[in-house]
């Protein structure tokens, strides 16, 4: 199916309707969106998801489109590995950018 509806690789892929596609492909498109919002990500060592445009928080939408602030673009596609340390965050990277209503779910 990724290859005949080209959604490439992401480990959770942007689904999107086709005019010409089966009737299996129209019924996951018509649930994706309640199947995306229960997908929960294993983040293990943190480099396959992105810190701010994925929903590797759970309960949470992606952190960019939450922020009051402007996110710098040189951390826009920075995965979750490069704010946090082998032993919890790297809190003097985030304290300036991250909302306080997002420390608490990092914390647990």
């Amino acid at each position: 199916m990724r290859a005949k509806y080209g959604f490439g690789c992401q480990p959770v892929p942007v689904i999107r309707n086709e005019t010409e596609a089966s009737h299996t492909w129209r019924g996951i498109v018509m649930t994706w969106s309640h199947i995306e919002d229960n997908i929960t990500w294993s983040i293990n060592n943190g480099d396959s998801a992105r810190f701010w445009t994925d929903r590797w928080i759970p309960g949470f939408q992606p952190l960019s489109s939450m922020m009051q602030v402007q996110i710098p673009p040189q951390e826009c596609n920075l995965a979750v590995s490069a704010y946090s340390f082998h032993d919890g965050w790297n809190w003097r990277g985030l304290n300036n950018i991250l909302p306080r209503m997002f420390v608490l779910p990092l914390l647990q």
